[in-house]
């Protein structure tokens, strides 16, 4: 984990010296792998030192990320306002890193034997399988709306380029307060519930914003959708490694790997929907991923209660 941490701000300070197409791309590339290796660093230390909570261990540790995407961009965008170049700025990086690396390593019990970051003699597990095409459905129908949201909200409330990109930080903003919520009931409450509420409520909620054409309704559906589909990426792979607990890097890697095929597939696909059947259309078929999602979660619960019936 620290040795991703120290890679992903190399990379980071990389891209702010790169010259020409190929250094930028180049640096762009290790940008995204050596996050995608600390994310899922991050998940699996999760899983194995909070066991006993890991839902909630999950779900708040996406909440810190949220405030992270919404921090990091307004602090450089605060000091280059200011008047400090913008290369100047990526330094930021590397001080929050200065800052969280003395930090002792947590106590805790040990990581399981290195087996469980490996597929069994008989392949990939249904349950991980199933996580992680759960994972592309969830982050497809979040970032579906992520991307195209603002335009919907121009073609469906006929607003204003600059007035709709403002209204989208209801969705972003319901993200962050969905998951403080759900981290509160997921005290009292079974993660497995509090995951097929959240897939049933984000699918209602997807289908609110399609039917609706009053502003006030279309407001909080958007609210309830971010509040939903901004729990479905945490929740399911603390489900995944409820089920296989033998496999939790496995889990981690593969649903890390499942967000970014989704992220270039999904939101690309829905822009070419778009131009066939409208916008508005193809942002109701994104309620078709949580139908799609629950159907999984039932099918890997099922599977895996299989040999405890025998």
């Amino acid at each position: 984990m620290r040795g991703a941490a120290v890679a992903m701000v190399l990379a980071v300070l990389s891209i702010a010296q790169a010259r020409g197409f190929a250094g930028t791309l180049a640096a762009a590339i290790a940008m995204g792998l050596t996050g995608g290796v600390l994310q899922s660093a991050v998940q699996a230390g999760l899983a194995w030192h909070q066991a006993e909570h890991r839902d909630m261990a999950m779900v708040e540790a996406f909440i810190f990320a949220g405030a992270g995407v919404f921090s990091g961009p307004l602090l450089v965008g605060q000091l280059a306002a200011a008047g400090i170049p913008w290369r100047w700025t990526l330094l930021a990086a590397a001080l929050a890193l200065a800052l969280v690396l003395p930090l002792p390593a947590p106590a805790g019990r040990p990581a399981p034997a290195a087996a469980s970051s490996k597929p069994s003699r008989g392949g990939v597990p249904l349950a991980v399988a199933l996580c992680w095409g759960s994972v592309l459905l969830g982050i497809g129908a979040e970032w579906g709306i992520g991307f195209w949201g603002a335009q919907f909200l121009e073609s469906r409330l006929g607003l204003g380029p600059a007035q709709a990109v403002s209204l989208m930080s209801v969705f972003f903003g319901g993200t962050v307060f969905g998951r403080i919520v759900s981290s509160r009931l997921l005290a009292r409450l079974d993660g497995r519930n509090m995951l097929m509420a959240v897939i049933l409520l984000g699918g209602g909620a997807i289908l609110a914003l399609w039917a609706s054409t009053l502003p006030s309704a279309t407001i909080a559906a958007l609210a309830l959708a971010g509040m939903c589909l901004g729990n479905f990426f945490p929740l399911l792979i603390s489900n995944a490694i409820r089920l296989e607990p033998d496999h939790v890097g496995l889990i981690s890697v593969g649903a890390t790997q499942a967000v970014g095929v989704s992220l270039l597939v999904v939101p690309i696909a829905l822009g070419y929907i778009g131009q066939v059947a409208g916008l508005v259309n193809a942002i109701g078929m994104l309620v078709i991923l949580p139908l799609l999602m629950a159907a999984a979660c039932l099918a890997a619960g099922y599977r895996h209660a299989l040999p405890h019936k025998a």
